[in-house]
């Protein structure tokens, strides 16, 4: 064919709903997203799936608040454009179900958000929470009027940012890459009966998040041009850790990264630290805890600063030691042992260097050479953070 126009099974103009394409291939699927994409319409909908090109910018006339109402109170989504306030107003109405009587009949929903990295995940997981505990404070507080839906809204808001901040990282393709699975529950809860009164919906009463397969690997090491967990960054840039550290560039666990970059999307990493500071008092984290938190923090990186050295140097395989053979080294143990509350340097140098076996009723210790106690090491630095996330 000479003109491209001329090829066969071609649609006609972009579809809203990919289901009614007359011709229903991977070509016309990918034109049709491609058209809308320049149209600035970055979503598709695929029978009851909505599919979310990222536009790398943020269009403001999409998100606004008449849209999110109308989503919400439309009886047939096909008479809006698509949009993912579709799939959270459908899930709030399925969960916010009353009948005739008042009586409250809604059943759990699920949204499964998948896609590859760089797609949108995050910022569609953030949108659709949004939407959801908007509409349910703002209709709780229209019925009850004390607005203390409001505070459970902030709280539950404020919670993504926590999780962006440790757990997600700069890669070659995103700079706010989520390096971990996560599903979320907003619960929500029906008090006519303790109110007094038929209520027209529900309240949003709190959340809970589950975690899992966090990317460990990404505390010790990074490819070049990526970044570790923002949270590292926000701390040492902001000055407020309790322990001396030295320059980003002379840290074993983050200097082979991308350190020239300051800002991932709009915000510095001070600010992004200071943000996360103020989640964490808003969701109940006392001074104390996030005080140890940040001990954390410091206590990964300066272990990364631990060196190890043969206790006889002319034997191959010998068991390791810390090195302790000049003023440097002995100051990175001693700081590196503040950070962990570790008892001594011995304690420390115990705890890495030798392997606690048991076999039957005997306790013995084998001693590890240079190069497996750089992997307890490791392997010590990457569970107190995986612990650390976790909780």
């Amino acid at each position: 064919y000479s003109d491209a126009s001329e090829l066969p099974l071609q649609n006609s103009g972009a579809a809203e709903d990919m289901c009614t394409l007359d011709y229903l291939h991977e070509p016309g699927v990918l034109y049709n997203l491609r058209e809308r994409y320049f149209e600035k319409k970055p979503y598709t909908y695929t029978g009851s799936m909505c599919i979310a090109v990222n536009p790398y910018d943020w269009l403001a006339h999409l998100y606004t608040d008449d849209l999110r109402e109308s989503y919400l109170i439309t009886e047939n989504r096909s008479d809006l454009s698509p949009h993912i306030y579709a799939i959270s107003a459908t899930a709030y109405k399925g969960v916010s179900k009353i009948n005739f009587s008042g009586k409250w009949i809604g059943t759990d929903q699920s949204i499964l958000v998948s896609g590859e990295s760089g797609a949108g995940k995050t910022e569609s997981v953030k949108i659709m929470m949004k939407h959801l505990a908007s509409v349910a404070s703002s209709e709780d507080d229209s019925t009850n009027g004390d607005g203390n839906s409001q505070d459970v809204v902030r709280r539950v808001l404020e919670s993504q940012p926590l999780l962006e901040s440790f757990g997600n990282a700069k890669t070659v393709r995103n700079d706010n890459s989520s390096r971990f699975g996560k599903f979320t529950q907003l619960e929500f809860a029906d008090d006519a009966a303790e109110k007094g009164r038929l209520r027209r919906s529900i309240a949003l009463v709190g959340s809970r998040c589950r975690t899992y397969l966090l990317e460990k690997s990404r505390v010790v090491q990074q490819a070049p041009g990526e970044r570790t967990y923002h949270c590292f960054y926000g701390v040492k840039r902001q000055n407020s850790l309790p322990t001396k550290l030295p320059n980003l560039q002379e840290l074993r666990y983050v200097k082979d990264g991308d350190l020239e970059t300051f800002v991932i999307e709009g915000q510095k990493d001070g600010d992004r630290h200071e943000r996360t500071w103020d989640a964490l008092k808003l969701v109940g984290v006392s001074d104390d805890d996030r005080n140890s938190l940040v001990r954390i923090l410091a206590a990964v990186l300066l272990m990364g600063e631990l060196e190890f050295m043969q206790t006889e140097t002319d034997v191959a395989d010998s068991p390791a030691k810390l090195d302790q053979s000049n003023e440097l080294c002995q100051n990175k143990a001693a700081v590196a042992v503040e950070a962990l509350g570790a008892e001594s340097i011995e304690a420390l140098q115990n705890a890495l260097t030798e392997r606690t076996m048991r076999a039957r009723n005997e306790v013995f210790k084998v001693p590890l050479d240079v190069t497996k106690a750089t992997d307890a090491r490791d392997a010590l630095a990457k569970e107190i953070y995986l612990k650390a996330f976790d909780w």
